[in-house]
This record gives C-alpha cells, structure tokens and sequence, in this order.
C-alpha cells in the first residue's frame, strides 16, 4: 500500500522502517529541514549539546528495528545506562541522587528525604504490576476495539484491576502514598516532564516513573541525534522517501476513509496515514 506518515520523529521513522520491511510504498512528509522531532542538536567547534531529550527508554526496540530489517545495529547507537538517572534539587536544600540500582535508589531515598524504605519499594513494585496488568490494553491492542474492552468480562472487572488510579491524579496517588513533600514533588516530577501537569494527568500516567527506575533510562554513545540519524539512513536503505520542508495542510477524507494527505504541493493519495504529530 502508500503510505504517508506526517513528521520524521523518532515513532515516525520506526513506524516508517516497520512498515517499509512489509513491503509497502512509505514516504514521510517533515515540516522542519532535518529529522528528529525533538530530538536536535546543537554544535559549535569540538562541542555539541542535546537540545531535546537527554535519554530515551526501551533500547531493544531500537534494536529490533535493525533486526526486522535484516541488519546489525550501528555501533554508533551502543548505548549504556544512566547512572545516577537523575540529581534533584530540591526547595530546601536536598540533593538526592535517583541511580539505576534499586537498592541504591531507596536507600539514597531513604536518607535524603526520610521517607520510609518499605514505602517507596512498595509504590515501585505497584508500578510493575500496574504495568503488567495495563500492557495487554495499552500497548499490544487498539483500546478502542470491543475485543479489548471484553477480555477480561463485564466492566467492572475490566475497570477496577487495569484502571484503580484512573480517577485520581498522578499528584494525589503520590501525595496518599509518600509521607515526604519531596518524595512527592519528586515522582510528580516524572509526569511534568513529559509535558503533562500532574495535578490534572491521570494517575495511571505514573506509570512513566516504572518505565524511568524499574527498567532504566540509556544513553546513546555519542548522543542522542545519532539515533535519527542513523534511523533516517536505514530508513532510506529500505525505500523510505522523504520530502522535508513539507508541511501537511490535512488528511484529505472522503464518507471517513483517509484518501491522502494534502500538502503546500499539492494532493498525495495516501490507502494509510500515519501521524506523528503532537
């Protein structure tokens, strides 16, 4: 099939690698003149800065990518695991290191904050089940089909196992669950900074602390732009075409069936669309 995807972030060119080692027509339409989203970077002499995100979660995706397509991962994009994750300040006076050992984690914790060690091991291992039980739902099926919804019986027992703080926000889980104000302003933390406010986000959404300390955050060797720009590569290697400078006007639908996507060029017939977009 053609398909366009709109924006060359980081889930649009592994949705445009996926779908080209399928077979299909891929072709990427980007507003900005390179790729990566938010992943940019900033150089001047011997030096460079990341000027997006710092780390990124879930590397063996990375390396499936390469996999599915029949090649092995750049060593450009080895990466290694933060440790400490994280040094915050806090208000009044605290510096609390966040590392990648657990142990470590809740013991630094434990005596930067005085938060009780059973509490905050308690509220990570919530996390992991939390994950497990919302992972079927969230990641590996479309939330909107009926199949989904059914699995596991009527309403009730799909609502209350999956979905206990989906009523609550992410700041007042942590606020019922941690004695410590900086032990709250600290797993709050994790959902602003994925530009969300966590006295309105959900509180499942305190899923994204699980992602960050129970399975890590890495670090690509030599920054995070390489991961775009060697993705770019291996997506042109496979076929992907892109046309940068290119803003989307609109997905062009006609009786709700995307026909393509019209562009400051003109119209593309598009069978699927893929936004990457905010």
């Amino acid at each position: 099939m053609n398909i366009a995807i709109i924006g060359s972030g980081i889930g649009g060119l592994a949705a445009a690698i996926r779908l080209a080692v399928k077979g299909h027509d891929v072709t990427v339409f980007e507003q900005a003149d390179t790729p990566g989203g938010m992943i940019k970077e900033l150089k001047w002499e011997a030096y460079r800065w990341d000027m997006g995100p710092s780390g990124f979660l879930f590397p063996e995706q990375v390396e499936e990518l390469y996999f599915l397509a029949g090649e092995e991962m750049k060593i450009s994009i080895r990466n290694y695991q933060l440790d400490p994750i994280s040094r915050n300040f806090f208000h009044d006076g605290t510096v609390m290191d966040a590392f990648c050992d657990i142990d470590s984690f809740i013991r630094e914790a434990n005596l930067k904050t005085g938060e009780p060690v059973g509490n905050i091991r308690r509220y990570l291992n919530k996390l992991i089940r939390s994950h497990e039980k919302a992972m079927g739902v969230f990641k590996q099926n479309s939330f909107s089909s009926f199949e989904t919804k059914y699995r596991s019986g009527p309403s009730p027992r799909f609502v209350v196992p999956r979905f206990h703080n989906l009523f609550r926000t992410a700041h007042g889980v942590n606020k019922r669950f941690f004695k410590s104000d900086n032990m709250v302003q600290f797993f709050d933390r994790h959902v602003s900074g994925f530009g969300l406010n966590p006295y309105k986000a959900p509180g499942k959404l305190n899923l994204y602390s699980h992602f960050i300390h129970n399975l890590g955050v890495y670090y690509p060797e030599k920054g995070m732009n390489t991961l775009t720009e060697e993705l770019w590569l291996l997506a042109k290697e496979l076929g992907v075409k892109f046309f940068f400078n290119s803003k989307i006007q609109r997905i062009d639908l006609i009786n709700e069936t995307v026909k393509g996507v019209s562009t400051e060029n003109g119209f593309v017939k598009s069978d699927i669309v893929v936004s990457d977009i905010d």
